[in-house]
C-alpha cells in the first residue's frame, strides 16, 4: 500500500503533500492508508461517479481542475454558474454528487467524522430519534422472524437480552458485541446506527470553512474544499455536497469500520479469555480423597437410551474394567441397574483392598479395615447425571460401601472419543466406553487428559466458536506447552500426547515417537548419549536435549537429581550443594521415590521432611542466611547467585514433593480477592465459603423442580423469589461477565459479576468449589436459566424482567425508552467504575480480614472503666500465627481500629514526651497562646527547670524577626488558584460537600454559549465563591472553627500488600476541602516567605518547593565520592523516625508556625480543630457512626496523614530540630582543595527518613570518628523526643568510611570498620546499634545504597522490578496500545526513577532492557527482529518509542548536575563543585573535564563525575562550565604531569600508583618538580630524596600514604619521559607566569619592587616561621633584615634558588654558578669570558662546568 501511495507524494514538496507523506511512512494502520489512497483509486464499474463521467465528461474535467489546484488564489475567481453548463446543462444533483464523492475521498473529511463518532456526548437521550451524533449500535429483534421452533427459540435467547439493546458504541462489552455479531450472523438481531446526521453535516461544514478560514486543513496545511466551491451561493452548494457525501459514502464507512474495530477487539479479548480459562483448566491439581491423589476410579458416563458407560481405572488410569448399565424402563430393568452398580463398587473395593496390602507399592495409602475404604466416583455433568448420581447412591447405600461423588465436567469426552487418536490408544473399547475413560482420567489429572481434546469442545470460553480454528489452536499449543513446562512429565510412561506438548519437543512429532520407541530410559541424559544396549536418537541433539531436559523426569533410576526440577546442567553444583552441612539431610529426603508413599511408609523421612521445611527461611532471605555458601559456589562454578538460589528453590520443591498445580492454586488463594484454599476444601473468607454448604438435594435436579422449589415460596404475587442458600458449586467456565457453576443441574447457571460481591472472577479456577445461593430459575423449553449469588452476600433475586421493564405488550418506545441508558449515567458508571478500580489497587479500605494481638479485648469484652494495657503489636512476634486472631466481622473491625487509633495517636503522650506533662500543658497550650509562648517567640523566656536539651529546643524557637504575620484572611485570588490545580480525585469533605463543587466555581465556562450567558455564570461563581470566602473569613475574624470542620475522617490504608496486621495500617486524615484550602494557602505562605528569608535548615528536603527525594539521594552519592576522592572518614547514621505526622504535638507545631509568620487567629483555629474534632472511620460502604475524640484518658495528637499543612508543618519543626542540632553536633565539613569553598553538612532528611552525618578530621582515628557519630546521633534522638517524636533505635544502623592504603599506597575502605555502638533510649536503657559493612545497602526512598562502589544490590532490585512489571503487562491481556500505554505509564516511572542516582553500568542496564523488554516489544506489536535502534527511536520519527535505559540515566546525570551547579547558593550546589574541584584535582589534567570527556580518566575514584563523562562520551557530547576549577600553570610551557601518563602504556593499575606518589608529593605539573631555573628535574624528585623545602603545597591535600618503591619505579619511568638522556628537559619551561605561588610556596623569592631576596626559614623550637630578607651585591647576598610572613606578598615576587656556601655567605644562583674548592672560591659568570693559564687550573674549571 505504502509503494502505491508514495509515487502520489514524491515530487511535490508542499505543506499537504509532506504532512501526508510523514503520515504514510509512519502509519501502522491498514485504514489510514486506505484512507488517503481512496482520492486515487480508480472509479468502481456501475458507479454514480462512472455514468456522470460519460455523460458529463467536461464537468468531471472541470471539477478537477479547480479541485487540485486547491491553493492557488486564482480559483477565487472561477465562474460556478459555468459548470451547469457544461454538458448541455449539467442538474445541481449532479454537481452535489461529483462534489460529495470528492469530500467523501478526503482522507480528512473521514477522519474527523470518526473522531466525532467516538466522542463521548454528556447527554444521550432515550428517544432514538433525539440521540446524539455520537454513534449508538442498537440491536432489535427482526420483524420478519419464522415461527418454526427451532427459529422461535433461537430468537427468544437474544430477544430477552438484546430484544430492545441500545447502548453508546464505546461503552458496549466485549461479550456484547460478539452477542451481537453472532445474533446478527444467524439473522435473529438487526443492528440500526443512530446518528444525528443534521448535527454530523453541521460539523463537518464547520471543519471544511475553518480549514479555508486557517489555511490548514485539520493540520494538512491547506483548505479541504477549494475557497471558491465553499463561497458558492453562501455556502449552499457545499452543503448539498456534504449531505451527499454523509448519507451516500461516509456513514456507511465509518460506522462499518468503528463496528469492525470493536469486533476485532472483542475477538481479541475472547482468545484472551479462552487462554486463560485453558490454563486454569489444564492447572487442575488431581483430585485427592483425604489428601492423597491418584486415587482409584470408578467413572460413570450417564445417558438414557444407551445407558450409564462404566469403567473401572487404577491409580495409573490403567482400566480394569468397562460395563455398560441400563435402567430405563420398567422398576425391574431399574433394580436390575442398580444391582449392576452394586456388583461393580464390589469390584473396585476388592480391587483397592488388594491394592493396599503391605507389599504392594501402591499410590493410595489405605488401611486393611473395610470399613474405612472409600470409593471415589466420576461422574459426568451431562444429560442424566442426576439419574445417574440416585442410582448410584442407592446401590453404595445397598452395598454398604461408602462413595465419594465427584462432578466431572464431559465437555468434549465424547468428541475425542471418536477421533483417530482415541482409536489408536484404545484400538478394542467403543467410543461410548472411551469418553467414560476420558472422564475418569479427567478427575485423576486433568493435564494429561484434557491435552487430547479439540479446544472448541472444552466449553471453557467465550463465544470461542466464533473463533477461527486457527486461532483456538495456536492459544492451545501455546498454553498446552505452557502447563507441561509447570507440571513436569514422567519420560517413561507419559502418552505421545502430553510428550509433543514438552518444551523443545513440541514441533516435532516424528521425534517424540522416537522417543517413545526408545523407553525405557534410566537416565535423563539417556535421551542424548548412545549406549550397547541402545542408540542413539536421531534429530535429538544437544540443543533439543538442553531445551527440553528440564521438563521431564525419570523414576526409580541411579540418578536422584532426575526426579527433581534440577537442570542436567547444574547436576554438579546440587551435589555440590547437597555436600554442604547445612543442606546435607535435604539428600536423605530426595534418595526415597516420591512418585509413591514411600514417604507415608518411612516415618524417618516423613518427620525428616517436614522438620526441612519447617526450618527453611523465608525465600527472600535466603541470599542472606545462606550467603557464604552461595559466595563459595559462584566462585567454585563460575555461576550467578541467581542461579544458586534458583536451584535451591527446586531441590526445596522436590523436597516437600508437593504438585506444582496445588502451589499455583494456592498463590491464587492468597489474592484478596480470592475465595478458596483448594477446590475441596473449605474456603477461608466468609463470602463464598463452602463449610456450611451442602450439594444440591437430588429431587430438584431437574429444572422444572427447581424453578418450582423457588417460586412456591412466594408470600404475594409481586414478590421476588425465595432464594435457596448454601449450595456446593463447581466452576465450569470463566468469562468477563461473570462465571459458569455446576450446581448438579442439568445446565451450568450463571453467577453474574454483579452477585459476587468483591470477588473477582479472573481469580477463580476451573474446577474449583464455591459456595453459591440459587437466586432464580426459569423454565421455559430449551431455554432454561438460574441466576446465583455468591453465598454470604446476602444478595435478593430481582423481579421478573416484566415487572421491572412493563409487560409484553408494551409498545416499543416505552420499552426502548425504559431500556435506554443515558450517556451520562454510562460516564458516571465508569467513573466509578475507575474508581473503584483504583480504589481496590491502592486504597485497600476497611472492611476485610483483619489480625490483632490475641491478648487484646474483643468488643463484648470491652469494659470502659478498666485500663487495658495493650499488648504493642509491634513487640508481638510476627510469624508466630498462634499469637494472632483473626476477624472480618465489620463492627470487631470498627472497634478494633477504634481502640488501636486511640492508642496509635496518643503515643506522644502515652511514652511521656516532655511537652506532654501537665506543667509544660500548662505552660504550652495547643495553639501557643500564653504568655509563656510569647516570651519565647521573643527569645526572652528562661526556666532552670528545663533540660538542657528542652531550653536548646526553645532557644531555636525565636521568631524570625524578617518575617511579619502573615495576612490572615483568604484572598479570591487564593481560593481560586488553590482549587484550580487541586486534583478533583482527591478525597476529602466528609459532611459530602465534595472538592468537585469547590471546582465547579473555578472552572472554565464553555465558549460555545453565547456571552450573555457565559457572564451570567461567571457572575454566578463569583457570587458563591464570595460567599463561601466570606464563610472562612468570618471564622478566622472571631476565631471560631465551624462544626462540620471538626468532623475528621480516618481512612486505613495497606502499608504492605497482604499484610492485614493491625499495626501495619497507615491513616489518612480526610478534612473539609474548604479547611484543607486554608490550612494549605496559609502555611505554604509562610514556607515561601521562610524560604525567600532563607530562615530554613538546608537540610530538610520535604515539603519544600523545588526539592526532591532524589535531590537527597544524589546528595548521598556525592558524600560518598567526597571521601573516595579525599580519603577523609565519614561516617552516616541512619534515622527511623516513628509515626512521624501522627506523633506532632500541636502545641510545638503552633509555636513554629508562629515563628514563621503565621497569624495566631490562623493557628488558633488550628488548634482548636484539632483539640475539639471528633474522629470517624471509613469503609468502601459507609462513614461508621461511633467516633472517638481528644480526653484525658484517650489524648489524640498529630496533625496526620491528609492535611494539606502536616508537611510544612513538619518542615518547621525539623527545620528547627536541625538547626539545634547544627549547634552542638560535630557533623561534617566539606571543603574544595583551594580552601575557596565551604559547606557543612550535620543533617539531612526528607520527612521523617534523615541521616547524621559526621566526619572527621583526616588524621582521626576510627574510634575517634566513631565517638564523635555516637554523640551526635544521640543528640538526635534526645531532639526528637523532646518535640514529641520516637526514633526506633533498633531499626536503626550506620554505615563508617575508613580507609586503609595498601603498600602500593592505593586506598582501600575497610570492609567493616567498627562492631557497634550504644545509644540510650528515652528511658535511659543502653541500646546497641550494628554497623553495616560497606557492600550492605540502605533502602532509602526507594534507592539501595551502599559505600562500595559496587551496585549489585541495586542491579539485582531493578533487574526483579523490570522482570516482574514486564511479566504483568505481556500477561494481561490487553491491546498493543494499552500495553504501549502500561509500559509508559507503569514500568518506565518504576524501572527509571532510581536510575539517575543509582549510576549502574551500561552492562547492568542492557541486562535490565534484554530480561524485560523483548516480551513488552511483542505485547505491543513489534517483530523480535526489529532493529533496537529503530525500536529506540521516536514515536515522531517513526520509532517505537522505547528510550535505552542508559540514555535515560545519563539524562538524568546531566539533568542533576545542571540544576544543581546552577544554584552554588545552595548546599548541594556547593557539594556539587567541591566534588568537581576534588575530581579535577585528583585527575590532575589541566583540561575541563567535561569538554574533554573522551580522554582516560580511569584511574579517578567517584561516581557522579566519572559516570557522567562516560555518558558524554557515548554520545559526543561536552559541557562547558564557567568554572573548571582547575589549577593555573606556574610557567609557559608547563605540562600537567597525568596528561603524559595518560599517552603512556600504562596499565589501569600502574596509573592509579603513578597517581598515588603524585598525590603524597602534591604535585600536578611539571614546574612543580623542576628546578628555579626551567631546565631539570630536581635532584632526588624521583625516589622521594628531593630536598622537601625547596616547594610546599599549600593546597588542601588528600589523606595519602607514601607509596612503596614499586611505584615509584613506575613514577621514575613517567617524570623521565619529559628529560632527554643527560636529564635535562626536553623543552625548557619559560618565564614565570603569576599564579606561579596560589597552589604553593617556593624557597626563595625575587622581589619584583626592591630586587631583595626573601629566604623562607622556620625555627624548629617553636615552628617560627618568618623571612629572611636579602640585598644583592653583585652575586653575594647580604642578610640585611628578617620579616613575619605576612608582610611579604610573594605574589609580588619571582622564584629564585639560592644556596650557601661553606663560608656561611649565600649567593643567587639567577645568573650565576658557584663552586668550591680547597678552601678558594670562585665565581663564573656565563656572560664573562676567562683566560685561564695554569692547566691543572683549566682542567678543574671544565670538570666543574661539565
Amino acid at each position: 500500500m505504502r509503494l502505491k501511495l508514495l509515487p502520489h507524494f514524491v515530487s511535490s514538496s508542499t505543506t499537504t503533500t509532506t504532512s501526508t507523506r510523514n503520515i504514510i511512512l509512519t502509519s501502522i494502520s491498514k485504514s489510514e492508508l486506505d484512507d488517503i489512497y481512496t482520492p486515487f483509486k480508480p472509479v468502481s464499474k456501475g458507479s454514480i461517479i462512472e455514468r456522470i463521467q460519460k455523460e458529463y465528461p467536461e464537468l468531471i474535467q472541470a471539477i478537477d481542475a479547480v479541485w487540485n489546484n486547491s491553493d492557488n488564489n486564482a480559483n477565487a475567481n472561477v465562474n460556478i454558474n459555468k459548470w451547469f453548463q457544461l454538458g448541455g446543462g449539467a442538474p445541481r444533483e449532479v454537481i452535489v454528487q461529483v462534489l460529495g464523492t470528492k469530500i467523501a475521498s478526503e482522507p480528512q473529511i473521514t477522519w474527523l467524522a470518526l473522531e466525532e463518532l467516538l466522542i463521548e456526548k454528556e447527554k444521550q437521550s432515550t428517544a432514538k430519534s433525539k440521540s446524539s451524533s455520537s454513534s449508538s449500535a442498537t440491536a432489535s429483534t427482526k420483524k420478519s422472524i419464522s415461527n418454526n421452533n427451532k427459529t422461535s427459540n433461537s430468537n427468544n435467547k437474544y430477544s430477552e437480552t438484546y430484544g430492545d439493546f441500545s447502548g453508546h458504541l464505546s461503552y458496549l462489552k466485549d461479550y456484547q458485541v460478539l452477542a451481537i455479531r453472532r445474533g446478527v450472523k444467524e439473522k435473529a438481531l438487526k443492528m440500526t446506527y443512530n446518528i444525528d446526521s443534521d448535527k454530523m453535516e453541521k460539523y463537518l461544514f464547520y471543519c471544511i470553512r475553518k480549514s479555508s478560514s486557517s489555511g490548514s486543513g485539520s493540520g494538512s496545511g491547506s483548505s479541504i474544499v477549494p475557497t471558491s466551491i465553499l463561497r458558492y451561493d453562501s455556502g449552499g452548494l457545499i452543503k448539498d455536497a456534504i449531505h451527499d457525501a454523509w448519507i451516500r459514502l461516509l456513514k456507511r464507512r465509518t460506522t462499518t469500520r468503528l463496528w469492525n474495530e470493536k469486533c476485532i477487539d472483542a475477538q481479541d479479548r475472547a482468545c484472551y479469555v479462552f487462554e486463560q480459562n485453558l490454563k486454569r483448566a489444564l492447572l487442575q491439581p488431581p483430585y485427592s480423597y483425604k489428601g492423597i491423589p491418584f486415587q482409584p476410579i470408578l467413572a460413570l458416563d450417564p445417558g438414557f437410551a444407551a445407558g450409564i458407560k462404566c469403567s473401572l481405572l487404577d491409580s495409573d488410569g490403567n482400566v480394569i474394567k468397562l460395563d455398560t448399565v441400563q435402567f430405563v424402563g420398567n422398576q425391574a430393568r431399574k433394580e436390575k441397574g442398580i444391582n449392576k452398580l452394586e456388583q461393580l463398587l464390589k469390584e473396585m473395593k476388592q480391587h483397592m483392598i488388594s491394592a493396599s496390602t503391605p507389599s504392594s507399592s501402591s499410590s493410595s495409602s489405605l488401611k486393611n479395615d473395610d470399613d474405612d475404604i472409600t470409593i471415589t466416583v466420576a461422574l459426568g455433568n451431562g444429560h442424566g447425571s442426576m439419574d445417574c448420581r440416585l442410582l448410584i447412591q442407592e446401590a453404595s447405600k445397598q452395598c454398604k460401601i461408602p462413595i465419594d461423588i465427584q462432578l466431572v465436567n464431559e465437555a468434549g469426552a465424547s468428541v475425542w472419543s471418536v477421533t483417530e487418536q482415541a482409536n489408536e490408544e484404545f484400538p478394542n473399547h467403543p467410543p461410548a466406553s472411551i469418553a467414560a475413560i476420558s472422564i475418569g482420567r479427567r478427575l485423576q489429572n486433568p493435564l494429561f487428559e484434557l491435552v487430547k481434546v479439540p479446544p472448541a469442545s472444552l466449553g471453557i470460553g467465550m463465544y470461542q466458536h466464533d473463533l477461527t480454528k486457527k486461532e483456538l489452536n495456536e492459544k492451545l499449543d501455546l498454553t498446552c506447552v505452557d502447563a507441561v513446562a509447570t507440571v513436569g512429565v514422567d519420560l517413561n510412561t507419559c502418552s505421545l500426547e502430553i510428550l509433543k506438548k514438552v518444551p523443545g519437543l513440541s514441533g516435532s512429532n516424528t521425534l517424540v515417537q522416537k522417543i517413545i520407541n526408545a523407553r525405557p530410559f534410566k537416565r535423563r541424559i539417556d535421551l542424548i548419549s548412545s549406549s550397547s544396549k541402545k542408540q542413539k536418537i536421531s534429530g535429538l541433539g544437544p540443543k533439543t536435549f538442553e531445551n527440553c531436559a528440564g521438563f521431564v523426569r525419570v523414576y526409580g533410576g541411579p540418578e536422584v537429581l532426575d526426579t527433581t526440577n534440577v537442570h542436567p546442567e547444574s547436576y554438579e553444583l546440587a551435589r555440590w550443594l547437597l555436600q554442604q552441612e547445612q543442606f546435607s539431610s535435604w539428600l536423605k529426603v530426595l534418595e526415597q521415590d516420591h512418585r509413591g508413599d514411600n514417604n507415608n511408609n518411612n516415618p524417618d523421612t516423613t518427620d525428616m521432611m517436614q522438620q526441612i521445611l519447617q526450618d527453611l527461611p523465608p525465600r527472600d532471605e535466603w541470599d542472606v542466611e545462606w550467603k557464604d555458601t552461595i559466595t563459595e559456589a559462584a566462585k567454585i562454578y563460575k555461576v550467578s547467585s541467581e542461579r544458586i538460589l534458583t536451584v535451591l528453590e527446586q531441590l526445596v520443591d522436590s523436597i516437600s514433593n508437593e504438585d506444582p498445580r496445588l502451589k499455583l492454586l494456592d498463590d491464587s488463594n492468597s489474592n484478596e480477592n480470592s475465595v478458596s484454599e483448594s477446590p475441596s476444601s473449605a474456603l477461608s473468607s466468609s463470602t463464598g465459603s463452602i463449610e456450611s454448604c451442602k450439594a444440591l438435594p437430588p429431587e430438584l435436579s431437574n429444572m422444572d423442580q427447581l424453578s418450582n422449589a423457588i417460586n412456591k415460596n412466594k408470600e404475594g404475587s409481586n414478590d421476588a423469589p425465595v432464594p435457596i442458600r448454601g449450595i456446593i458449586g463447581t466452576v465450569r467456565n470463566v468469562a468477563d461477565f461473570g462465571a459458569f457453576i455446576d450446581i448438579g443441574n442439568e445446565n451450568n447457571a450463571l453467577l453474574h459479576t454483579s452477585k459476587m460481591g468483591t470477588l473477582n472472577p479472573s481469580s477463580l479456577l476451573i474446577g474449583q468449589q464455591i459456595g453459591i445461593d440459587v437466586l432464580s430459575a426459569t423454565s421455559s423449553g430449551n431455554n432454561n436459566r438460574i441466576s446465583l449469588g455468591l453465598h454470604g452476600c446476602n444478595y435478593q433475586p430481582s423481579l421478573p424482567r416484566n415487572q421491572v421493564r412493563g409487560s409484553s405488550s408494551s409498545t416499543s418506545s416505552s420499552s426502548g425508552k425504559n431500556k435506554s441508558i443515558s450517556n451520562s449515567t454510562k460516564k458516571k458508571a465508569t467513573t466509578s467504575k475507575k474508581r473503584s478500580i483504583s480504589t481496590k489497587a491502592t486504597l485497600r479500605r476497611v472492611y476485610r480480614d483483619y489480625k490483632y494481638p490475641i491478648t487484646w479485648p474483643t468488643a463484648e469484652e470491652y469494659d470502659d472503666e478498666t485500663d487495658y494495657n495493650l499488648e504493642d503489636p509491634k513487640a508481638t512476634d510476627q510469624k508466630d500465627a498462634s499469637k494472632w486472631r483473626e476477624v472480618n466481622c465489620p463492627k470487631e473491625i470498627e472497634f478494633l481500629l477504634r481502640l488501636r487509633n486511640q492508642r496509635h495517636f496518643g503515643q506522644a503522650e502515652s511514652d511521656g514526651t516532655p511537652f506532654t506533662t501537665e506543667t509544660m500543658k500548662h505552660k504550652f497550650n495547643w495553639s501557643a497562646s500564653t504568655n509563656e509562648a510569647e516570651l519565647v517567640l521573643k527569645g526572652e523566656y528562661n526556666d532552670d527547670e528545663l533540660s538542657d536539651i528542652t531550653r536548646l529546643f526553645l532557644d531555636n524557637m525565636t521568631r524570625v524577626t524578617e518575617i511579619e504575620d502573615k495576612p490572615k484572611f483568604v484572598t479570591m485570588k487564593e481560593f481560586t488558584g488553590k482549587f484550580k490545580v487541586w486534583r478533583e480525585t482527591t478525597s476529602t469533605s466528609p459532611s459530602g460537600r465534595h472538592l468537585g463543587h469547590y471546582k465547579a466555581l473555578v472552572a472554565t465556562i464553555d465558549r460555545s454559549l453565547k456571552e450573555e450567558e457565559r457572564k451570567e455564570f461567571v457572575t454566578f461563581q463569583e457570587e458563591i465563591s464570595k460567599c463561601y470566602i466570606g464563610l472562612i473569613n468570618y471564622a478566622i475574624k472571631h476565631r471560631y472553627s465551624l462544626k462540620r470542620w471538626k468532623t475528621i475522617v480516618n481512612m486505613m490504608i495497606y502499608k504492605e500488600h497482604g499484610n492485614v496486621k493491625i499495626h501495619r495500617l497507615r491513616v489518612i486524615h480526610l478534612y473539609e476541602a474548604d479547611l484543607s484550602l486554608l490550612w494549605g494557602v496559609k502555611w505554604r505562605e509562610g514556607m515561601h516567605t521562610a524560604l525567600k528569608t532563607k530562615s530554613l535548615h538546608q537540610g530538610q528536603y520535604g515539603g519544600l518547593p523545588g526539592r526532591d527525594c532524589t535531590s537527597l539521594t544524589y546528595l548521598e552519592e556525592l558524600r560518598f565520592d567526597y571521601s573516595k576522592l579525599t580519603r577523609y572518614p565519614v561516617a552516616n547514621f541512619d534515622n527511623d523516625a516513628a509515626a512521624c505526622y501522627d506523633r506532632i504535638l500541636c502545641a510545638i507545631a503552633s509555636l513554629a508556625g508562629r515563628k514563621y509568620g503565621i497569624h495566631k487567629d490562623v493557628i488558633f483555629i488550628h488548634a482548636q480543630t484539632l483539640e475539639e474534632a471528633e474522629f470517624k472511620l471509613k469503609s468502601s460502604l459507609k462513614v461508621s457512626d461511633t467516633s472517638y475524640r481528644h480526653c484525658v484518658k484517650f489524648p489524640i495528637h498529630g496533625t496526620g496523614q491528609g492535611s494539606s499543612n502536616s508537611p510544612t508543618i513538619w518542615c518547621f519543626i525539623s527545620s528547627v530540630l536541625f538547626q539545634c542540632h547544627n549547634e552542638r553536633a560535630s557533623g561534617m565539613l566539606f571543603q574544595s582543595p583551594e580552601g575557596d569553598m565551604i559547606v557543612r553538612f550535620n543533617m539531612v532528611g526528607f520527612v521523617d527518613d534523615s541521616t547524621c552525618i559526621t566526619g572527621g578530621n583526616p588524621d582521626d582515628t576510627l574510634q575517634e570518628l566513631l565517638k564523635k557519630m555516637q554523640d551526635d546521633a544521640q543528640l538526635w534522638h534526645d531532639l526528637l523526643w523532646c518535640s514529641g517524636g520516637k526514633l526506633e533505635l533498633s531499626k536503626c544502623g550506620y554505615h563508617v568510611i575508613h580507609y586503609d592504603f595498601e603498600d602500593s599506597g592505593i586506598p582501600r575502605m575497610k570492609h567493616n570498620p567498627g562492631e557497634s555502638i550504644t545509644l540510650q533510649n528515652e528511658k535511659g536503657e543502653p541500646i546497641s546499634i550494628k554497623s553495616k559493612n560497606i557492600y550492605q545497602t540502605r533502602v532509602n526512598l526507594g534507592h539501595a545504597k551502599a559505600p562500595s562502589d559496587s551496585c549489585n544490590t541495586e542491579f539485582e532490585r531493578t533487574l526483579k522490578k523490570a522482570v516482574k512489571i514486564g511479566e504483568a503487562i505481556t500477561q494481561c491481556g490487553g491491546t498493543r496500545a494499552e500495553s504501549k500505554m502500561l509500559y509508559k505509564a507503569v514500568w518506565k516511572p518504576a524501572v527509571e526513577y532510581i536510575l539517575p542516582q543509582s549510576f549502574l553500568s551500561k552492562k547492568q542496564l542492557q541486562k535490565i532492557e534484554k530480561a524485560s523488554l523483548p516480551k513488552i516489544y511483542a505485547k505491543c506489536g513489534y517483530n523480535r527482529n526489529t532493529s533496537r535502534a529503530v525500536l529506540a527511536g521516536p514515536i515522531e520519527l517513526g520509532g517505537g518509542g522505547f528510550t535505552p535505559l542508559y540514555v535515560t540515566a545519563g539524562t538524568g546525570y546531566v539533568t542533576h548536575f545542571l540544576k544543581n551547579w546552577r544554584t552554588p547558593t545552595e548546599d548541594i550546589g556547593k557539594q556539587l563543585r567541591i566534588v568537581y574541584a576534588w575530581t579535577s584535582y585528583q585527575a590532575g589534567v589541566a583540561y575541563p573535564l567535561l569538554e574533554h570527556p573522551e580522554r582516560i580518566l580511569d584511574y579517578v575514584n567517584g561516581k557522579v563525575i566519572p559516570g557522567m563523562r562516560a555518558y558524554l562520551d557515548t554520545i559526543d557530547g561536552k559541557i562547558k562550565l564557567n568554572n573548571t576549577y582547575i589549577r593555573s600553570k606556574l610557567r609557559t610551557n608547563d605540562k600537567s604531569i597525568m596528561e603524559r601518563v595518560a599517552e603512556m602504556e600504562f596499565t589501569t593499575i600502574q596509573r592509579e600508583r603513578i597517581n598515588c606518589v603524585r598525590m603524597y608529593l602534591g604535585v600536578m605539573y611539571l614546574s612543580e618538580i623542576c628546578n628555579e631555573d626551567g631546565k631539570s628535574l630536581q635532584k632526588g624528585i624521583e625516589d622521594n630524596k628531593h630536598n622537601k623545602t625547596t616547594y610546599t603545597v599549600s593546597l588542601t591535600r588528600p589523606k595519602q600514604q607514601k607509596p612503596n618503591s614499586y611505584s615509584w619505579k613506575f613514577w621514575k619511568k613517567a617524570i623521565r619521559s619529559f628529560t632527554t638522556d643527560d636529564k635535562k628537559l626536553e623543552l625548557e619551561l619559560g618565564s614565570w607566569t603569576n599564579q606561579h605561588s596560589k597552589s604553593g610556596k617556593w624557597e626563595s623569592y625575587q622581589s619584583n619592587i626592591d630586587n631583595n631576596i626573601y629566604h623562607h626559614c622556620s625555627n624548629k623550637e617553636d615552628n617560627h616561621q618568618y623571612w629572611e630578607v636579602y640585598e644583592r651585591q653583585g652575586y653575594q647576598l647580604t642578610l640585611i633584615n628578617e620579616m613575619e610572613l605576612d608582610e611579604f606578598k610573594i605574589r609580588n615576587g619571582t622564584p629564585i634558588q639560592i644556596k650557601s656556601l661553606a663560608n656561611g655567605m649565600k649567593y643567587g644562583e639567577m645568573t650565576a654558578f658557584f663552586c668550591l674548592y680547597a678552601g678558594c672560591q670562585f665565581s663564573v659568570c656565563v656572560t664573562v669570558q676567562l683566560i685561564i693559564s695554569n692547566s691543572y687550573t683549566r682542567k678543574l674549571f671544565e670538570i666543574i662546568k661539565n
